[in-house]
């Protein structure tokens, strides 16, 4: 994740570990007071469930096909400078998009498409 050492992956791997637990901590709690209601339906739990497959699954199909995914640079720089996890002449090819860190391939003609 981010770096070839093993502190350096380690540090990105924990960053993300507690990332997304805080996140999935806090996110869920209002979600259940935001939702609780709307959510005792088993009809729209099952809905809700079919949307999200189906966002999931087109998502996957447009990384696959496109070898580009979306992206924010800010959130790139930021996690660089905070902890020091991007960087180096892979960081900048992705950047540029002239490598794809979903599969590590070269883009052909240079460019992800």
């Amino acid at each position: 994740m981010g770096s070839y050492s093993t502190r350096g992956g380690a540090k990105a791997g924990m960053l993300f570990s507690l990332g997304f637990t805080v996140q999935r901590a806090a996110l869920s709690e209002v979600a259940y007071f935001a939702l609780a209601s709307v959510f005792m339906s088993n009809m729209v739990d099952g809905i809700t469930y079919m949307v999200v497959g189906g966002v999931m699954a087109a998502s996957g199909l447009y990384i696959r096909n496109r070898l580009r995914y979306p992206h924010f640079h800010a959130v790139e720089r930021y996690l660089e400078s905070l902890a020091h996890i991007h960087g180096g002449e892979k960081s900048r090819r992705e950047m540029q998009h002239t490598e794809n860190p979903v599969g590590g391939r070269r883009a052909s003609g240079g460019e992800c498409r």
